[in-house]
């Protein structure tokens, strides 16, 4: 069984260190812890419409067998599920999974390293990373 995420439930992935800014590198471990701790993907959208109960909506699934995607088969996990869901949502947030978190986490480092070991840098992994993560943040 996964850990569970409650304590960082409702705050900002940069609010769950210290309740202060996070570096770079706290950033992605906390991305990292999080994605290890979520549902496995792939994680699929789908549609469904369940108009007997007079609604319909989006929803996020994983499923855990081979078989085709079927929302109310036994092997699939409903990672989410709501009639406020768009599509766009829905697709954005199945695309934004677990694994694909991690590797975006693992580029990213993988990229500051690369660039501290150009010619004629003198900057380290770990500060090219802070610079990158400051000049990204976004603006409110």
């Amino acid at each position: 069984m996964r850990e569970s995420n409650a304590s960082s439930l409702g705050k900002s992935v940069e609010e769950t260190c210290r309740g202060e800014p996070m570096t770079a590198q706290e950033w992605l471990n906390e991305l990292s812890r999080l994605s290890e701790a979520a549902t496995p993907g792939p994680w699929e959208a789908w549609q469904y419409n369940a108009a007997f109960l007079g609604k319909g909506g989006q929803g996020i699934v994983t499923r855990i067998s081979t078989r085709p995607l079927d929302p109310e088969d036994d092997e699939v996990i409903k990672v989410a599920d709501s009639p406020d869901i768009t599509a766009s949502d829905a697709a954005y947030i199945a695309a934004a999974n677990p694994q694909t978190v991690q590797r975006l986490v693992e580029m990213v480092a993988a990229m500051s390293s690369v660039i501290a070991g150009m010619p004629g840098m003198e900057s380290t992994p770990d500060e090219i990373l802070q610079d990158l993560f400051e000049v990204t943040e976004p603006k409110e």
